[in-house]
């Protein structure tokens, strides 16, 4: 019985998608006026997923390549200086903002410290892997919602 149910629903919706594919060529003033880029941006920008421009989908390839030896964190000079709940260090921002980019919307509170590095590289030098953990600062900015 479930299973003729099923069935019958799948029909339906088909039914119902044909139907409204058939007027939409009809009746052109029944489409989307929205492309598909365009309707991703506004279904899906309040849960804090957002399109890539092509650079900053390379730039996120390079970021997760951090393997979390925390080297960068000993040799910044802001890490030693300000308290942990402040400031966690390079480090988290390639091991957890790298890797998942709704959670760059929760960045925003502490985005300025990382942005008052200013040309400080060593945790960069100091990478084993490379990770060029300037750029993720550069994509948070670009990336958070109160600064598109």
């Amino acid at each position: 019985m479930k299973k003729l149910f099923a069935t019958l629903l799948i029909g339906l919706y088909l039914m119902r998608h044909l139907a409204l594919r058939w007027l939409g060529k009809l009746l052109p003033f029944l489409r989307s006026k929205r492309s598909g880029e365009q309707a991703f941006a506004d279904n899906y920008r309040a849960d804090g997923i957002v399109s890539l421009p092509p650079e900053s989908v390379a730039d996120l390839a390079a970021l997760q390549g951090c393997i979390r030896c925390e080297l960068c964190d000993a040799l910044c000079d802001r890490t030693a200086t300000l308290s942990r709940v402040f400031f966690n260090g390079p480090s988290l921002l390639a091991s957890t903002h790298s890797r998942c980019l709704p959670d760059l919307a929760y960045a925003r509170s502490y985005r300025s410290e990382y942005a008052a590095c200013g040309d400080c590289e060593r945790c960069m030098d100091a990478c084993p892997t490379g990770v060029p953990l300037k750029r993720i600062v550069e994509l948070m900015d670009r990336m958070t919602p109160d600064n598109p």
